[in-house]
């Protein structure tokens, strides 16, 4: 039976307790004597300890379930600094199941100390709230309890674990507890009231009667060990101090323990080591470590020992540049996909601007728009991403159809439109662009006929989309709309030749390389497309620009079950494709790129859908979005990238850097391979700077007029050559180069 303590003495009195009882709990994991009740006692080999399993004083490394298909409900887990109990943080479990299907479910998957006989974890809600605990004990059974809860301040909620529960379902599945728990879940049903909330948990605990023995080998098991940064995402700038927290949880025996790490770049090379500290009752198990300040992407293995037992724990963390711009910067072409709509955490906010990115593309928007206020928190620029109206419509088309085949393909889309405008006129201030609706082609097409290449569903398509477009407009004038197309310039041609086409301000392909034959940047179809799209426009007068809302590289591990569309890539591998990929859009005309996503989607190294992420789902950095900061802050002010003729089977563009008089620099690389390019140099410059995506650097003496530079997958950039060095290899007749430099 689930157990309430309410104290309704006030925050007051909360915060004095919280002084009395809870300042000392640093760690994930805090230990503590107490009496032991008599149910209890039979068999018991040792006094009660409380053991904390969770205390929110760090991002929680809880995973998030809200559903596996459309409608999903939304909400999750994070740590959020709003009244905790104890400490400087909380958890906020925020749930909407008002769609109807699913259910929110936020997982500890952690390994409990044995002999465990009770739960308890403290509480708050602004009004009722039904909660479901679950846990899952050895033999892969899940007991359950439904916890209702009233309004009120912090409250100790208490589960006894002393007897079997009535509600069990798989492993041996009879109602027994086959000890150690293996994970704790928190969930919230389709059928709990209400269907939209937030409840508060703190100081989440157990009860043991485990033996200072058992308990050391429970510990050494899996020790809960926390390394924290100051900074958002672990992307130090310039001027930070580059340090590392390490906290350990207080082993059983108040041992001493020390800590030592190691550093490895984006390539698995050795990089550093960190001198080592202790671990005591005197620092209460946590120190600072000194990272090493230079720029670049770091992988940290920390390593715990006490003389006879190790343990070790990852982290990552970079040193960038600083690009960001204090003001939303709507003139930036960078971007990328969030899913703040769809239950991110708003801490992932302060990330995306610190690496320098300044546009974000969110589906799932709606009149309750839950990503603006991050946008507008962080100076980002928002572009929504509709998809509300994407599915109903469909089984509209499909439910109408089906009753008769025959029936006049004239379609009312009159509560869209109202939609759309009453969405515009309530945000329109605050955004730039809006994307018409992600990817209508599978469910129209089902509903109506067609598939990629168009038909029937496509001539619908645009008539729907020229009235929700005309009625954003109306409501937000001087705005764009994107019409989508797919990962190809398929359905432009189609637009160009209706009464859409003028409303039309951008067609915006999702330039993802699916087909396994062709799975590098430089066989994208858009970009051998991009020259009879232009010249369409140029010839109909047409107001469009090309927006890439979709693209991306994942960073997954090739597995049974792998769909055969995506190829498999290391984070290294990502990153490099993503700077490549970028630089090539960008060269052929392309205004804004939308990277996809920011944060990865889950934790199975196998699914290509987990692993598209530039930061992972605990919001530790990726190569790749190190790689994404440096190329932002290279490329900031100019979009003058202009091919350059090289050797070997590469490629390379020019740019010139703001700087007065401005300088070119080049980014080269092989699509695959490796080889040693002869870089010309006309001028009297006597050494060039190569630098890595990561911002390491290295110096290429000239001798005889050319610098030797070694090309391969991962894009260099080269500084130090004059205009009359690079102007001669320019190849495009379109050249942008400044005023004053056309030629030598």
């Amino acid at each position: 039976m689930g157990r309430t303590d309410v104290h309704g003495h006030g925050l007051a009195a909360l915060r004095g307790a919280r002084a009395r009882g809870r300042a000392a709990a640093l760690a994930c994991v805090f230990l503590c004597l107490g009496s032991c009740p008599a149910w209890a006692q039979a068999g018991a080999a040792s006094a009660v300890r409380g053991i904390v399993l969770e205390d929110f004083e760090a991002p929680p490394t809880w995973l998030t379930w809200a559903g596996d298909a459309d409608p999903r409900p939304s909400g999750g887990l994070e740590a959020v600094a709003a009244q905790p109990y104890s400490g400087k943080q909380c958890g906020s479990f925020t749930f909407d199941t008002s769609c109807g299907s699913g259910y929110v479910s936020t997982d500890l998957a952690r390994v409990f100390p044995p002999r465990v006989t009770a739960l308890r974890f403290w509480m708050r809600s602004p009004g009722a709230v039904d909660l479901i605990v679950r846990l899952v004990d050895s033999s892969g059974q899940t007991h359950q309890q439904s916890l209702p809860q009233a309004p009120a301040e912090w409250h100790r909620v208490e589960v006894d674990l002393s007897r079997p529960t009535e509600s069990h379902f798989g492993g041996d599945n009879d109602g027994q507890f086959h000890q150690p728990f293996r994970r704790l879940q928190i969930l919230r049903g389709q059928r709990c009231d209400p269907k939209v909330g937030t409840a508060f948990l703190d100081d989440i605990e157990v009860d043991t009667v485990a033996t200072e023995s058992e308990l050391m080998a429970w510990y050494w098991e899996a020790p809960q060990i926390r390394a924290s940064t100051s900074v958002p995402g672990n992307l130090f700038l310039p001027g930070d101090k580059v340090a590392l927290r390490v906290e350990v949880s207080r082993p059983p025996n108040a041992a001493t323990l020390r800590v030592s790490g190691r550093l490895f770049d984006a390539w698995d090379q050795p990089a550093g080591e960190l001198a080592p500290v202790e671990l005591n009752e005197r620092n209460a198990y946590g120190a600072s470590l000194d990272l090493l300040p230079s720029r670049g992407y770091y992988r940290v293995q920390l390593a715990v020992a006490d003389g006879d037992h190790r343990a070790e724990h990852e982290t990552r963390y970079a040193v960038i540049p600083e690009s960001a711009s204090a003001a939303a910067d709507p003139e930036s072409p960078f971007g990328v996909n969030t899913h703040f709509n769809q239950g991110w955490p708003a801490s992932l906010g302060p990330i995306v601007k610190r690496a320098g990115i300044a546009w974000i593309r969110d589906g799932e928007a709606s009149l309750a728009d839950q990503a603006l206020p991050v946008a507008l928190a962080n100076q980002l620029c928002y572009m929504p991403c509709f998809t509300a109206w994407c599915a109903p419509l469909a089984q509209r088309f499909k439910e109408t159809l089906a009753a008769d085949p025959q029936a006049e393909r004239r379609w009312d889309f009159t509560a869209a439109v109202a939609w759309h405008q009453q969405y515009a006129a309530k945000y329109g201030e605050h955004i730039a662009a809006y994307d018409l609706m992600n990817e209508p082609h599978g469910p129209w097409s089902a509903a109506l006929g067609g598939g990629w290449q168009g038909g029937e569903w496509l001539q619908t398509f645009v008539d729907y989309g020229k009235q929700v477009t005309d009625s954003i407009h109306q409501a937000d004038p001087g705005s764009k709309v994107l019409w989508e197309d797919i990962d190809q310039l398929l359905w432009y041609r189609a637009f160009a030749v209706t009464a859409a086409a003028k409303a039309i301000d951008v067609i915006s392909p999702h330039s993802y390389n699916l087909h396994p034959s062709r799975p590098y940047p430089e066989q994208q179809p858009t970009l051998e497309q991009m020259h009879d799209l232009n010249a369409l426009v140029a010839e109909q007068h047409l107001p469009w620009e090309v927006w890439i809302g979709e693209v991306g590289f994942s960073s997954f591990r090739r597995g049974e079950k792998a769909p055969s569309s995506y190829s498999p890539q290391t984070e290294a591998e990502q990153a490099h494709l993503l700077v490549r990929m970028m630089v090539l859009h960008l060269a052929h005309g392309v205004k804004r790129i939308f990277w996809y996503d920011f944060m990865n989607d889950g934790w199975e190294a196998g699914n290509p859908e987990h692993n598209f992420g530039l930061v992972r789902n605990d919001q530790l950095p990726k190569p790749a979005v190190v790689a994404y900061a440096n190329l932002i802050h290279r490329l900031r002010g100019g979009e003058r990238l202009s091919p350059y003729a090289i050797g070997g089977g590469g490629y390379a563009y020019a740019y010139w850097t703001t700087a007065s008089p401005a300088q070119p620099v080049l980014i080269a690389w092989l699509m695959t391979g490796r080889t040693t390019e002869a870089i010309p140099v006309r001028s009297g410059v006597t050494e060039l700077t190569v630098t890595d995506l990561y911002g390491g650097t290295r110096r290429v003496p000239v001798q005889g007029h050319r610098a030797l530079v070694e090309l391969t997958e991962s894009p260099v950039y080269l500084e130090g050559l004059e205009p009359s060095d690079v102007l001669p290899y320019l190849t495009s007749a379109q050249t942008a180069v400044p005023a004053g430099q056309e030629g030598p």
